[in-house]
């Protein structure tokens, strides 16, 4: 076959492509396009062990009350600063509000003991007051990303006077919904007292492999896309930024893996109000703050049943029911996340001003005794 021939069959429209491609194959294979993860500037306020608790520095003038995140922790902080340009905290730090945010760190062999407890009542307790204090508020809002939004969720049932509002960003709260995960968690041929006694921790590995396994083709079409978008040098830095943080995954404790599977996706008490943390019962029609529950339509993670419920639940008279077309991580960080999940969380801290603080030296002198 002649190179005309070859030429006539493809679309004239792609040719101009093939250059575009065939230089970016050659930066890839070069190492030029590692991605740049984690780069919006911060400075670390405090660490306890493994946790750490960052501040990011602002660009401009302070106009709002500060938001602490809460990632998930069985994925790297990060996705909330996945790379410049491609980051929810550039850019609420770009607007000038306050952004702190928890790092869970990677769990030791020592962790295998952790409790739900220690993640909600020690490390993030500490980290609220200890953010509290940095900014010199008597209260900040929390912004909490899939299970880290759990947690911040019975947090604010549980220590209301120190939060001022909160965002629910694809957190599952109902655990008995229509997904292949609370169906998979919720089989009890799964002996997972014997799966932590023998790992210690649940492995990345282990967690990871389950999650592709929600939908077995997506890598396939990814990679296929991929190949298709290769003249794009912005699809391949967005692709390779978060294929990098997904498989940049850390390890489940396992004494906090066994409570989260046996009391929320097996007996789904945080619904029914029957889960308890630290002997104190967690209800959240307890929370009467300003709230602001995000779901996406195509979470095949965390489904609309299991997140949206949250809206309906609390007893807040400010709350905000926020619909996002995409995925579990695509709202987050993907192309259409500036203009709807960003914007959206921007504007609704920023309408929501906290108090100073208003410590006298010696309750201040107390509180940093007990948070350090």
């Amino acid at each position: 076959m002649c190179v005309r021939t070859v030429l006539d069959e493809i679309p004239f429209a792609e040719l101009w492509k093939a250059p575009r491609r065939a230089r970016n194959w050659l930066r890839f294979m070069k190492g030029e396009l590692t991605p740049r993860l984690a780069r919006t500037p911060s400075r670390e306020v405090s660490r306890w062990g493994r946790v750490r608790l960052l501040r990011y520095e602002t660009k401009a003038a302070e106009k709002t009350c500060p938001v602490l995140m809460v990632p998930s922790i069985i994925n790297k902080y990060y996705v909330l600063d996945l790379r410049p340009g491609q980051s929810m905290v550039e850019f609420l730090v770009d607007a000038g509000i306050p952004v702190y945010i928890l790092d869970w760190g990677e769990p030791g062999p020592q962790d295998r003991f952790a409790t739900m407890e220690d993640h909600i009542i020690r490390w993030l307790d500490a980290a609220v007051r200890r953010s509290c204090r940095d900014a010199g508020v008597e209260r900040i809002h929390l912004l909490g990303y899939c299970v880290g939004g759990t947690f911040a969720s019975i947090y604010t049932a549980v220590r209301p006077k120190r939060v001022a509002g909160l965002i629910a960003l694809t957190s599952p709260v109902n655990f008995h919904d229509d997904g292949l995960l609370s169906s998979w968690a919720g089989e009890t041929s799964l002996d997972i007292e014997r799966l932590a006694e023998v790992m210690g921790s649940v492995p990345s590995e282990l967690m990871q492999a389950s999650f592709f396994m929600l939908d077995p083709v997506a890598q396939r079409r990814k990679i296929t896309a991929l190949i298709e978008r290769f003249w794009d040098e912005g699809y391949v830095e967005r692709f390779l930024a978060l294929e990098a943080w997904l498989n940049d995954n850390v390890d489940f404790p396992g004494a906090t893996y066994v409570r989260h599977i046996r009391d929320l996706y097996r007996g789904n008490k945080l619904i029914k109000g029957t889960f308890c943390l630290d002997g104190v019962p967690v209800r959240l029609q307890d929370i009467t703050c300003a709230v602001l529950t995000a779901f996406s339509t195509r979470d095949h993670i965390v489904p609309d049943p299991s997140a949206a419920v949250f809206h309906d639940l609390v007893s807040s008279r400010d709350k905000t029911l926020l619909e996002l077309e995409g995925g579990h991580i695509g709202v987050t960080v993907g192309r259409r996340a500036r203009n709807n999940l960003w914007r959206e969380v921007r504007q609704w801290l920023e309408n929501r001003p906290c108090l100073p603080a208003v410590h006298s030296s010696v309750t201040s002198l107390l509180e940093h005794t007990r948070v350090r």
